[in-house]
């Protein structure tokens, strides 16, 4: 399942210093759980995952990737070629449909 996750980047990540994290102000929200964190996800988050995975590696051996951008709109989304070039712009709901199985990829892409 997630042991077949591969990170999205190869490439150096650098750090050009540590930062200090700033105390909690007090309220400031806190997250509990019902009897702890489990020890292992819940076997719908691994299946999640694994539909997640099991998508990247079709894009993979397509020679595509899913590409993030930041702009003044917000978030961007777009799947990309080996070269960086767009193929189809993505929107939040055809992400997710697609991600999380409920979507095809083939009809995505054409």
């Amino acid at each position: 399942m997630i042991d077949r996750l591969r990170p999205a980047w190869s490439g150096d990540i650098s750090i050009s210093g540590a930062r200090n994290a700033a105390p909690a102000a007090k309220g400031a929200f806190k997250l509990t759980a019902p009897g702890g964190v489990p020890a292992t996800p819940p076997a719908e988050v691994l299946k999640a995952l694994d539909t997640c995975q099991g998508v990247d590696a079709e894009l993979r051996s397509r020679g595509l990737r899913v590409s993030f951008s930041q702009g003044d709109g917000g978030l961007g989304m777009s799947i990309v070629d080996a070269h960086g070039s767009v193929v189809k712009e993505l929107n939040a709901t055809q992400a997710l449909d697609v991600f999380s199985g409920v979507g095809s990829l083939d009809d995505l892409l054409s």
